[in-house]
């Protein structure tokens, strides 16, 4: 599972609501909120204070809506290197523990790329490329297609030899010194870029829910303007108007 991923089972659906009561009912029992819009005002000044309203809950949604992208942006590259099949790119922080290295006053552990079809012949020199490795200590920690990673820990006056001698062999080894440090921070960077995510995207649904409400309020306010309108243009001499709503799909019946 890549980092940051939720399972389906541990999000929670919440129904939508308007002002708590489901959509069909709030359209069934919807009264105009003379609070927010006096009866009294013209339909043209109404209309263009709920464009402003609905205005700035855009605005609001595209920097929320940042601020989660931005989170998420971070966490995909940080699974893209994770995710790199091939080890000339792969982020090795990703593949290692800090038991697998050993590093002391005159120890140190080096990360060497093998060439996949050169693995028995590594296991069975590596020892011998100089007197100073550390006997049984390589470990495989990770293989692609065409190359193996593994450690191997010697005493760090003999690093330069032995470099130059696996080369010879065609054994790479990497110039990645592994800092227990630099492993933390990273750890605890990739920690609280989820507990980022997390709480982004539980503020950016909480914040979707009560604007939906919000607007789709407003939007009621513009149909009922627009039906009284229309209503007033085609039956000029009505001053008392009643609605009706219709389901799709719905026969009608005697």
């Amino acid at each position: 599972m890549e980092i940051g991923s939720v399972s389906a089972s541990k999000q929670k659906s919440t129904a939508v609501t308007i002002g708590g009561l489901s959509v069909d009912d709030y359209i069934s029992m919807f009264l105009w909120d003379e609070k927010k819009y006096c009866l009294e005002s013209p339909i043209k000044g109404l209309v263009s204070i709920i464009n402003s309203e609905i205005s700035n809950v855009k605005s609001d949604m595209k920097v929320k809506r940042a601020k989660y992208d931005d989170v998420q942006r971070k966490l995909r590259a940080v699974n893209r290197k994770q995710g790199v099949v091939s080890l000339q790119e792969i982020d090795f922080y990703s593949l290692l523990q800090p038991e697998d290295m050993v590093f002391s006053e005159h120890l140190v552990t080096l990360l060497v790329i093998v060439p996949i079809t050169s693995q028995k012949e590594w296991l069975s020199t590596y020892e011998f490329l100089d007197p100073l490795v550390v006997p049984r200590s390589t470990k495989k920690i990770y293989e692609d297609q065409e190359s193996a990673l593994y450690t191997i820990t010697l005493f760090a006056k003999a690093v330069p030899n032995f470099k130059d001698r696996a080369w010879k062999k065609h054994f790479q080894v990497s110039d990645f010194m592994f800092s227990p440090e630099a492993y933390e921070r990273r750890k605890q960077g990739i920690q609280e870029l989820v507990h980022d995510q997390e709480v982004t995207k539980a503020s950016l649904l909480q914040w979707l829910y009560g604007s939906y409400s919000e607007v789709f309020s407003r939007w009621m306010h513009v149909v009922t303007m627009l039906v009284f309108s229309e209503s007033r243009l085609r039956q000029w001499f009505l001053f008392h108007l009643w609605t009706m709503r219709g389901k799709l799909g719905t026969p009608w019946r005697n």
